[in-house]
């Protein structure tokens, strides 16, 4: 079993609720948050804070909002230079 320190476990603790997998196996996560006071005060402060934000009424956006957000996103991903964002069929346009 891979022994992992505060940080490497802090670092996953927010991916935890979302089907990720560890990657570093789930026992190894489990043994150090069974053994570290900090950690499992941590995971019960993220899965709390998370508990709430899904608990929050979502808001529909409007159309104008949604486009300008997706043009502003095709923008960013244009200039990283992804070559399959220059290959959409938006390019041609």
């Amino acid at each position: 079993m891979e022994d992992l320190n505060c940080k490497s476990v802090q670092a996953l603790l927010w991916d935890e609720g979302k089907d990720v997998a560890f990657g570093m196996g789930e026992s190894s996560v489990d043994a150090h948050l069974s053994g570290c006071r900090e950690c499992s005060r941590d995971r019960a402060e993220i899965r709390s804070m998370q508990t709430g934000l899904r608990s929050l009424p979502k808001k529909a956006i409007s159309p104008l909002l949604a486009t300008r957000l997706q043009v502003i996103a095709f923008a960013r991903a244009f200039a990283s230079g992804s070559p399959a964002e220059r290959e959409s069929p938006l390019c041609r346009y």
